[in-house]
């Protein structure tokens, strides 16, 4: 036998073990055979791992970062609102969420006004904090604000606000979604 066909030979049987080798760690990994994997194209496989692997990406946040994000937030939309600068709050905002475009008119609307308002926290509880789904959670708070027109203080507002907060594809926290009354969520 030439030497040729020995190579030829040998290197057939060394993808072979390779390519064995692979598809029975695939077995041994997860259940899923390399060949499947690589073959299969099973389109809602695909879709089912595809979600998967968002999910496993997605940032899942401790209460206590939950906290500081809404207690952070609360402070950037006070200064956002008594300087007439969107841009300080901006960073909290999900741009899809309907909170973007409200924030935005609310701060534009105090600026343009002949005695704009100016506000401070006093005091944000958080009342209750929510997973709805991997990237998702609802926050429940009771705040207080003083108000003040012209330097002088008019009224303290005290209202119970429920926030939606999605985790961007940056896994970072973005608020969504706002409301508020007078009675808990």
């Amino acid at each position: 036998m030439s030497s040729e066909k020995k190579s030829g030979r040998a290197k057939a049987l060394a993808g072979g073990i390779i390519f064995g080798g692979a598809a029975l760690f695939g077995l041994l990994n997860d259940g899923t055979s390399f060949l499947e994997r690589f073959f299969d194209k099973n389109p809602s496989k695909e879709a089912a791992q595809q979600q998967n692997e968002v999910t496993e990406k997605t940032r899942k946040f401790s209460d206590t970062e939950i906290k500081k994000f809404i207690k952070d937030y609360n402070f950037a939309s006070v200064s956002a609102l008594n300087h007439g600068k969107f841009a300080e709050v901006e960073d909290y905002l999900d741009p899809a969420g309907q909170m973007y475009e409200e924030q935005g008119d609310e701060i534009k609307e105090n600026s343009n006004s002949i005695t704009p308002i100016t506000q401070k926290n006093q005091k944000t509880v958080i009342e209750n904090i929510e997973e709805v789904s991997s990237n998702r959670y609802i926050v429940s708070t009771h705040e207080e604000y003083d108000i003040y027109k012209e330097g002088n203080k008019k009224t303290t507002d005290k209202y119970y606000h429920q926030y939606t907060l999605v985790v961007d594809e940056s896994n970072k926290l973005k608020i969504n979604k706002h409301i508020f009354g007078l009675k808990p969520y």
